[in-house]
């Protein structure tokens, strides 16, 4: 009889009132519905930069455009409200394996969208960088073979453990916390999900081995957790230090 795997408790998300203000020792996450009108004259009217209209304009599918599109614009009104700036004026750069950051800001945040939902999440100056993940959970996905493929061997054996009914959800638990951590990091494709080893058993306390080149897991072991979007969604955060606190917002 296999073991049983149970998702974290449900975020309850709420709007902020006034600033939002951002201590030093918060990590503040923002949750974006995505299912929403948005049409392809409406993005040279929008906040986002030629660069990211480009972008949008690219995606032959209409719904990838929207959902980019949707995720940028809001990414920037967010950020506008820590920054206190006109969301347009914010520019974008890019570390050295592409991670984005703000020219002319210290203010620490992260991306990340599936399907219908986008997540941000914007980081206080003493929990460092920050990287989220979200995952649409298709039932239909292969997991034992992705993770033989791409995750360690201690993984793929924890999935072995989880009974056939929760075992998506094991997969895309470990999925996200995998690219959380990643995106944290900054190393993006540089690194192999492979190095490093996370587990599910509990959701605190996430990461259990690691030995990407160049990274002291000790600074992140206890910084990476589950979070709780329920219904069709997986997600996790990493941060290179502990947040003291975490706000959930709706955008």
């Amino acid at each position: 009889m296999g073991v049983s795997f149970k998702d974290p408790e449900p975020i309850l998300w709420s709007s902020p009132v006034g600033g939002p203000h951002l201590s030093d020792d918060e990590v503040h996450l923002w949750r974006v519905d995505l299912n929403v009108p948005f049409s392809i004259s409406e993005l040279t009217r929008s906040c986002l930069s030629e660069a990211e209209v480009l972008q949008a304009s690219r995606y032959v599918a209409s719904n990838f455009t929207r959902r980019y599109a949707l995720s940028h614009v809001a990414l920037r009104c967010i950020l506008s409200r820590y920054l206190l700036c006109d969301p347009s004026e914010i520019v974008f750069s890019e570390g050295s394996c592409g991670k984005p950051g703000v020219t002319g800001s210290n203010l620490h945040f992260n991306l990340s969208h599936s399907c219908e939902c986008a997540v941000i999440a914007v980081s206080g100056s003493l929990c460092g960088e920050v990287g989220v993940d979200v995952e649409f959970r298709k039932r239909s996905v292969d997991a034992l073979s992705l993770a033989k493929r791409f995750f360690s061997g201690g993984e793929y054996c924890e999935l072995l453990s989880f009974n056939d009914s929760c075992l998506i959800d094991a997969f895309y638990a470990m999925w996200t916390l995998k690219e959380a951590f990643i995106k944290c990091l900054g190393i993006g494709l540089s690194a192999s999900l492979s190095d490093f080893t996370v587990t599910v058993a509990s959701q605190a306390d996430c990461l259990s081995s690691c030995s990407l080149v160049g990274v002291d897991a000790g600074l992140v072991g206890n910084s990476l957790l589950q979070l709780g979007f329920g219904g069709d969604y997986a997600g996790a955060l990493s941060t290179t230090r502990i947040p003291n606190s975490l706000c959930y917002f709706s955008f």
